[in-house]
């Protein structure tokens, strides 16, 4: 049966805010994100694609059948959504079915833990938990499930080699990993003066999209919200979005769990 997704239908501009994450099974994760619209876009695609997801989020993805995302805060910054969010995370911290690892949502990189913290969070890991998760990641198989193998050509389509993943692959070419991904989705010709392409399950050579954006071409950058527009400019377009919507969303308010 088919992972089912149930995502919010209400348009939203390119709008910084707070997400939940609520799984069939019970499993609950928070995030934060500086584009909303782009955030729930790509969750869909990532699911339907199998990459880029943690692998939490995917642990709980093989072990229910459907997912529901739930915008919690619409922001005017995403400094705001994040403290928004390390509230959630501080307030449910401690139950087993919460997704998220870290304590803050705030990177944990170069966080500094008081001893008191460090002994709440081993309080929290319990042996029933560990036992729980470890039990879920040998059920789900997570490495095998998005482990994909990569076939290495010549310009003529001989086949050259297998790898056994991308990583593999581009360790061996020697190349960035990003460039070979980027090479298999369809941006430029030859990768290395090879041609390289996804191997599916049963042993098949996946073709490859056609065309495919310039990676390299971000676009304008976003400072803050709507691409760095004015906070009066955010304030119009919320007004805007409540008169088209009514209450299906609010502006800067938090919304009911």
């Amino acid at each position: 049966m088919e992972f089912e997704i149930d995502s919010p239908t209400v348009l939203l501009p390119a709008i910084s805010g707070v997400y939940k994450l609520i799984f069939s099974n019970g499993y609950f994760y928070f995030g934060s994100t500086q584009d909303l619209r782009d955030k729930i876009s790509h969750y869909i695609s990532d699911i339907k694609s199998n990459r880029k997801l943690t692998k939490n989020i995917w642990v709980a993805i093989r072990s229910s059948e459907s997912m529901k995302i739930e915008i919690i805060a619409i922001c005017y910054s995403k400094q705001e959504s994040l403290q928004i969010e390390d509230r959630y995370i501080k307030l449910f911290l401690g139950n087993p079915l919460l997704l998220n690892r870290s304590p803050s949502a705030y990177s944990s990189k170069g966080l500094v833990q008081t001893e008191e913290e460090k002994q709440k969070m081993r309080d929290v890991m319990t042996a029933e938990i560990r036992e729980r998760a470890s039990q879920l990641m040998k059920e789900n198989n997570y490495s095998a499930y998005l482990k994909k193998k990569v076939a290495k050509f010549d310009l003529d389509g001989n086949l050259i080699e297998i790898y056994p993943s991308i990583t593999q692959a581009a360790k061996e070419i020697p190349c960035q990993i990003k460039g070979l991904r980027d090479h298999l989705k369809g941006f430029g010709n030859t990768l290395k003066g090879c041609l390289f392409r996804y191997v599916n399950k049963n042993g098949t050579v996946k073709a490859r999209p056609e065309t495919y954006p310039d990676p390299r071409k971000k676009g304008r950058k976003r400072v803050g919200l709507i691409n760095g527009s004015s906070k009066k400019a955010f304030e119009n377009k919320m007004n805007s979005l409540i008169e088209r919507h009514g209450n299906n969303i609010s502006n800067g308010q938090e919304c009911p769990i």
